[in-house]
């Protein structure tokens, strides 16, 4: 249902080249957080990965917006499955290090923010004036009825 003449197949090319790259590291998040012990880290991941999922979507129907979220596609998202996957490894050992351990969860915390970050710019994107429109409407409104 895309307007290609308007998108331009050079923009869905490129949006449909980043998801084909994301895809796999979104999987592996879901895998990772099948393999992590830590309820609470593993719900975290899980969540990385609906925010992926979110962010693919938003893509997906919007294919100029691509360019928006080139850097978590092809940054944070695969470093992301890297750190999960990191810290099930380490979680498996006998004796894992708790220092490492806890590193690992506070930079997938801090993540989290960016994939957040990432998937609403796609949303602020399509507000585009709404902050101008209001401020306009309610001077209108001030100056023509007093309120």
């Amino acid at each position: 249902g895309l307007d290609i003449k308007r998108i331009g197949s050079g923009r869905v090319a490129f949006a449909r080249d980043l998801l084909e790259a994301a895809v796999p590291f979104a999987e592996r998040l879901e895998t990772a957080a099948d393999l992590i012990g830590d309820k609470q880290m593993a719900a975290a991941v899980r969540h990385l990965a609906e925010i992926a999922a979110d962010v693919f979507r938003k893509v997906e129907a919007k294919p100029e917006s691509a360019n928006a979220v080139r850097r978590f596609l092809s940054y944070y998202l695969p470093r992301s499955a890297e750190l999960a996957e990191g810290f099930a490894v380490i979680e498996a050992k006998r004796v894992p290090d708790l220092k490492q351990l806890e590193e690992v969860r506070g930079v997938l915390v801090k993540l989290e923010e960016a994939f957040v970050h990432y998937a609403d710019s796609l949303v602020d994107e399509e507000l585009g004036t709404l902050d101008t429109d209001l401020r306009l409407i309610q001077a209108s409104l001030k100056e023509d009825i007093g309120r």
